[in-house]
């Protein structure tokens, strides 16, 4: 019987995501927005702006066009707040991090206490950050369709045959950590950046089964630059690169921020543009962002056009991402700190 694209599709999916739970290891949630979530991109990121504290919340949507498929959706909403010692300061916040996957609706809620401590040293920016996070995942199993339920008689499958699946739990829940380092060179006209972080360090068990494999860490490198141009223009070029056991993924690209008077209600619009592929697989997508701040709020919206052979698929498999951040201005002078960066 000839499987038509559509049911080819579905039943991968289906696999793949069931897979997670008794061979695999489940991997992370990813944002094109790297800058517009930083609590979820490097834990020594929290409270790494100028302001007094801010509310964040960036929502992603992928692989909805896609006939027959109930699109990947992740929303990840945060806050942080600044306490000062002089010039140094210690940050905290929290994140709250929502991810819903495909047909399978593997469902995860995670949330994340953040804190990081930032050390100036005239030119020189040093930040640490630690992440304790409460994972709970789960999934209706009644509700999904396993290999032992294909019928070979009509050639589908069907949920009232038994699945033969005795060793699966439909939640499970572990206690996660996260680390992060992120180091500063404060120059006349340019802000050179280095991140690492290390992900699961703790090596949670995340598997609805039995299996007593652990999560193992995901480890990320990033490097960036700010680059002042003149004073109604700058650049922002970076590159990001992440390995979680067998999986990697990079982003490379960069944004335009065309900057207006620091008295205006719109302080700048940015445009830019990235390229995610893996480190040892073929490019993924092209993505284009634009954004722009008006008076404390900062809004981004990116769009994720698949150029990988997904894209054969009826509807193409893009993603839309949206991100909100608002930052409560400080009233606090620090003699020795820095003119805050207006991008």
């Amino acid at each position: 019987m000839k499987i038509t694209n559509r049911l080819l599709l579905h039943t991968l999916l289906c696999l793949l995501l069931l897979g997670m739970g008794k061979t695999a290891q489940a991997q992370d949630v990813h944002f094109s927005q790297i800058f517009e979530t930083p609590l979820h991109y490097n834990p020594a990121a929290t409270g790494k702006h100028n302001g007094e504290w801010r509310v964040m919340d960036t929502y992603r949507t992928q692989w909805s066009q896609i006939d027959n498929v109930n699109s990947f959706t992740s929303n990840a909403l945060a806050f942080d707040k600044q306490f000062y010692n002089y010039t140094r300061k210690l940050s905290v916040g929290a994140m709250f991090l929502y991810d819903a996957s495909g047909n399978v609706r593997l469902n995860s809620n995670k949330l994340y206490l953040s804190a990081a401590y930032h050390i100036p040293n005239k030119i020189h920016q040093l930040h640490f950050g630690y992440q304790l996070g409460f994972v709970y995942k789960s999934i209706n199993l009644n509700e999904q369709t396993f290999p032992n339920q294909f019928d070979r008689i009509t050639g589908m499958f069907n949920s009232e045959l038994d699945n033969m699946e005795t060793d699966l739990g439909e939640n499970l829940f572990y206690i996660d950590m996260n680390v992060g380092f992120i180091y500063e060179l404060k120059l006349k006209r340019m802000t050179p950046q280095i991140g690492l972080a290390m992900f699961h360090f703790n090596r949670p068990k995340d598997h609805f089964s039995g299996i007593k494999e652990k999560l193992p860490p995901r480890f990320q490198a990033d490097i960036g630059v700010k680059l002042a141009l003149s004073k109604f223009l700058a650049l922002r070029p970076y590159a990001l690169a992440t390995y979680h056991a067998k999986a990697s993924e990079a982003l490379v690209g960069g944004d335009v921020f065309f900057l207006f008077s620091p008295s205006s209600s719109l302080k700048y619009f940015k445009v830019g543009g990235l390229i995610r592929a893996g480190l040892d697989r073929n490019t993924d997508a092209a993505i284009a962002k634009f954004g722009f701040n008006f008076k404390n709020f900062d809004v981004g919206f990116s769009y994720d056009m698949t150029i990988s052979e997904l894209q054969q698929w009826e509807g193409n498999a893009n993603a839309m991402e949206f991100s909100l951040i608002y930052t409560q201005p400080s009233s606090r002078y620090l003699r020795a700190q820095e003119p805050c960066d207006r991008f």
